[in-house]
């Protein structure tokens, strides 16, 4: 504020306004503006215009946070289960199925190149084994994968953080309104997708939490969310 002489007085005259005061009024207009659009066209019609925030249950909310979160969530799962691993189980085969360290270089993988927009737009990790991938190799006959050596716990964990430490980049690239996801085997939208994403590493964290347990006593605790 400033002041000027007026007829003996004086009168206050405003100035200019702060930068951050002008942002954040312009911030909080754009979330008004938002929420009215939400609730005027329902999620549909929000996807369909671009905006991710969706009325539910009276609130407002962010669709790539929620996303971000349940993500960090089920990886924070499958992340506890390899950290409590015993070695004797690590590259132990039970009942038939894939080995402990298979199950979860899968699921980090898959949680790698399925958050991607297309598959066209995945870039492997430095450390990527092609045969560790699968537990059988569909395109050829559903053939039983080449041998090669096992992922070690540290690996994994390595790995494991360059994919949680890149979920929230990936996710505010992806275009959820896209009618069909950038996988052709998958006849979904992007959105759909990535909820089925989600679904893949919680499903296998679970077989490997539940393998803890009954094989060695061990219990994991359950991630609500990132």
């Amino acid at each position: 504020m400033t002041m000027m002489q007026m007829g003996g007085g004086c009168v206050k005259r405003a100035g200019k306004r702060p930068k951050h005061e002008v942002t954040k009024t312009r911030r909080t207009t754009k979330k008004r503006h938002i929420r009215r659009m939400a609730r005027r066209v329902g999620l549909r019609g929000a996807l369909a215009r671009g905006i991710l925030w969706v009325r539910c249950g009276g609130s407002v909310v962010d669709l790539k946070a929620v996303l971000k979160s349940q993500y960090h969530a089920a990886l924070k799962t499958l992340r506890l289960a390899i950290e409590a691993c015993p070695e004797k189980l690590w590259n132990d085969p039970a009942d038939g199925v894939p080995t402990f360290w298979r199950v979860a270089f899968h699921t980090v993988f898959f949680a790698h190149y399925y958050a991607q927009q297309t598959k066209d737009g995945f870039v492997r990790w430095e450390g990527h084994r092609p045969e560790a991938e699968m537990f059988a190799v569909p395109w050829e006959n559903f053939r039983d994968p080449k041998p090669c050596a096992p992922y070690t716990r540290e690996e994994l964990l390595v790995y494991w953080t360059f994919v949680d430490s890149r979920i929230d980049g990936w996710v505010d690239k992806l275009d959820l309104e896209t009618a069909q996801c950038g996988f052709p085997w998958y006849k979904m939208g992007t959105l759909e997708h990535q909820l089925v994403n989600i679904r893949h590493v919680q499903h296998h964290a679970a077989i490997l939490t539940a393998r803890l347990r009954t094989r060695a006593g061990i219990g994991v605790e359950w991630v609500q969310k990132g």
